[in-house]
């Protein structure tokens, strides 16, 4: 596959699909086992609904999902520092930002204008650029926003992209043809 490909006229428009030349992990191991920081990395809720559940397919099943993880992680958007949220498309992102109840509904993309997801804004999304920065070649990017999310809470983040005092992200995903919704409540805690 070519790394860009030029459209059709009357386009005539750059195409990029970058397959990006990088690669993240991370390791899972009891807390009596880790070395270094005093700090751990806690998974305090997580859940996952199927938008073939939901009455209104306009929401993608993250109405229901966001209920079921804020309750298992007893803290919600209001409490969150940071989210990482799967932003294929800027309409899905949308969709996503009012079903987490981040943004109040029909809000989300006024949001973006007024600066509130932006590095620095009220509530920093996305803050290795996402899905829509990095390209979304359907290789990773749920795992790179994960990976982000985790540097944030570690306060590894780099000095142009670490939120200040991060302690509660929320991370969401969704596959396939958007028909589900994943959550996943992180937060920092001292040992």
């Amino acid at each position: 596959m070519p790394f860009f490909r030029r459209c059709r006229s009357p386009f005539g428009l750059t195409v990029v699909a970058a397959l990006l030349a990088t690669a993240a992990g991370w390791g899972v191991v009891p807390a009596a086992r880790a070395a270094g920081p005093s700090f751990q990395i806690g998974l305090i809720g997580d859940t996952g609904y199927s938008a073939g559940q939901d009455a209104d397919l306009g929401v993608l099943g993250w109405v229901e999902a966001a209920k079921e993880a804020y309750e298992a992680a007893s803290w919600g958007p209001e409490d969150a520092d940071l989210g990482e949220v799967y932003d294929s498309y800027a309409a899905v992102l949308a969709i996503a930002l009012e079903g987490l109840a981040i943004s109040p509904p029909g809000e989300a993309a006024r949001e973006f204008h007024k600066g509130r997801f932006s590095p620095g804004g009220q509530f920093p999304l996305n803050t290795n650029g996402g899905l829509l920065s990095a390209g979304h070649t359907g290789v990773g990017g749920g795992t790179a926003l994960l990976i982000e999310g985790i540097r944030q809470l570690l306060h590894r983040a780099g000095p142009d992209r670490q939120v200040p005092n991060a302690r509660h992200c929320i991370v969401g995903g969704t596959g396939g043809s958007y028909m589900d919704a994943q959550i996943m409540m992180l937060e920092r805690a001292t040992r």
